[in-house]
Parts: C-alpha cells; sequence; structure tokens
C-alpha cells in the first residue's frame, strides 16, 4: 500500500502529529504506523520526528534539529551497551581460546599456590 505522507503528516514542526493521531488518519495501530514510517524513511521518504511529533521539515533548522536528535539518541544507545559489548567480547574471546585459558589460569593457580615453585 502506497501511503502519501504529504496528505497525512503536517509540515512544519510547529504543526507535528502524535503517532496516535497519525495511526488514526492511517485507520492502522500505533505499532503498524511507525514501521510504516520506518520502511518509508528507509526509502527515502523524509519524515522527521521530534517531541511534539511527526512532520515533514520545511526548512533546514528543523532537518538539522532531527538530524542532531538522531545522532544523539544513536551514540546513547551504543555508549549505554558499551559494559554488555565488552562482556560479549570476552566471552568469545574465552570460547574461542578457551584451551590456552584454562591452561594459563591453571598455570597462575599453581604458581599462586606454591610460592612459584613447579608442580
Amino acid at each position: 500500500m502506497e501511503v502519501l505522507w504529504n496528505n497525512l503528516i503536517p509540515r512544519g514542526e510547529q504543526n507535528a502529529i502524535h503517532l496516535e493521531e497519525l495511526a488514526g488518519r492511517m485507520g492502522v495501530n500505533p505499532i503498524t504506523a511507525k514501521k510504516r514510517i520506518r520502511r518509508a524513511r528507509i526509502k527515502g521518504v523524509e519524515i522527521c520526528s521530534s517531541r511534539n511529533g511527526y512532520f515533514l521539515p520545511v526548512d533546514e533548522a528543523e532537518r538539522r534539529r532531527y538530524v542532531h536528535m538522531q545522532t544523539c539518541q544513536a551514540l546513547t544507545r551504543f555508549l549505554t551497551c558499551k559494559k554488555s559489548r565488552e562482556i560479549l567480547g570476552v566471552l568469545e574471546y574465552a570460547e574461542k581460546h578457551a584451551g590456552q585459558l584454562q591452561f594459563d589460569l591453571l598455570e597462575e593457580y599453581r604458581q599462586d599456590n606454591n610460592g612459584g615453585a613447579d608442580v
């Protein structure tokens, strides 16, 4: 189904429309509306959003604010999962090198418990 975004979404951030209202205009639920918006954006339809809702930009300033907001959100998401990425990296390394790591840990244990003497 081809959506006529110019007929559904107002121009200018000051006229932005909330997701629920947009979904109602589209005759779908909010989740489906978000999916359609995402697909349209991927296809190149310029749909901006802010705390005020969805809108078609009218000038460069609106575009810049939207790009800045999206970039900050993406960076924040990337940074907030840093520890999880680190843990996954360690686990992947451990799985790949499990035999050598076990040997190294066993050697450290032996040295710590035998004063460095060979067993």
